[in-house]
Formats: structure tokens, sequence, C-alpha cells
């Protein structure tokens, strides 16, 4: 359809304002010769042949515009649907590899995730996360740092989801008050704040 317009535009140099001004001109000389106003009246059938096949003319232009412009409305919008249905995909197989991961956690990331769910905040602000043994990140159970942050962390919808089982799960875990990747939440570490 795109093709048809631009056609149209190229070689007749028409867009749908003029369109419309040929349909309008067209239809006035047509009407004003049907109802037999002043010098229109008399007109010689060969103008109004023109003024009809003027009016067509347009009429065609705008039909042309109108349609590209519903083509490319539908266009953009399945343009749109497929691209929040990839969007959603690719959570839903972050979401799955996570869930398979929680299962071959090592013990620090355990300890890590226990302390995180026992605070009961899914997104959580840290500096020392990317210190921390092994990578909850790495295994996407973590997500971060979020956006343009680089202490913004958020726990993954899945993870969260299952986070009273997990609780039950880790419950034997011992923790601090420090979370277990902090220096300060590990034993025998100490730096001085």
């Amino acid at each position: 359809m795109d093709q048809l317009v631009s056609l149209l535009q190229s070689v007749l140099g028409l867009n749908p304002r003029q369109g419309w001004t040929w349909v309008i001109a067209g239809t006035a000389v047509l009407g004003l010769h049907y109802f037999g106003v002043g010098p229109f009246a008399s007109l010689d059938t060969g103008w109004v042949a023109v003024a009809g096949i003027a009016a067509v003319f347009g009429a065609a232009i705008l039909i042309v515009s109108l349609g590209a412009y519903f083509v490319n409305k539908a266009a953009s919008r399945s343009e749109t649907r497929r691209a929040i249905k990839d969007t959603q995909q690719q959570w839903d197989f972050l979401n799955q590899e996570a869930l398979r991961n929680v299962e071959i956690l090592s013990q620090s990331e355990q300890a890590a995730l226990a302390w995180i769910v026992r605070n009961g905040q899914k997104r959580f602000r840290t500096e020392f996360f990317q210190h921390m043994d092994g990578n909850l990140v790495a295994k996407r159970i973590v997500l971060g740092p979020v956006g343009n942050t680089n202490d913004v962390y958020e726990v993954i919808d899945s993870i969260w989801a299952m986070r009273d089982q997990l609780k039950e799960r880790y419950e034997q875990i011992q923790l601090n008050v420090e979370p277990p990747w902090s220096p300060y939440g590990q034993v025998g570490r100490y730096l001085p704040r």
C-alpha cells in the first residue's frame, strides 16, 4: 500500500490535501451544474465529464491515502504486539531459568537468598553484592544492577512468588543482621564503618 501511495505522490505529485482539493472542486462544479446555478447551468458536457473525472480522481487519491493510513496503523499495532509478545517470552524464559537454577545454589548463594527473602524486600539496595561468593545475578535469580544504578537489585518474579517456600527451605541457615555478601555480615571479617 505504501508503494501505491508513493507512486501516486511521486508520479502525480499529489497528496491527500490535494486529493481533497480535486474532490471538492469537481463535486462543486457538478453540483452547480446539476442545480443550474449561473454560468454552470450551460456547461458543455465535456466540461461536466472533466469535473466528474476530477472528483473521482481526487476521491481515489483520498481512498488510497486512507487505506495506507489504516494499513500503517495495523502494521504498527502488529509490531507493538509482536514486541510485547517477544518481551513476555524473554521474561518467561528468565523466570523458568531462575526456577531451575534455584535448585543448584551454593551455600553462600543460599545464605544470600535466605537473607533477601527473610527481609521481605523484592527490590533492595546494597553496595557489596558483586563481591558475594557465587553469583545470584548470573543465575538470573536476582536482576541488577537495575536501571542506571550500580547498587539496586531486584529478585526475579518467579523466585519472589515462592519466597514462603524458600523461607521454609532455608530456615536452618543462621544469618546475621548484615547481609552475607557484606564484609560486615561475614564471620571473622571486619571493616571499620
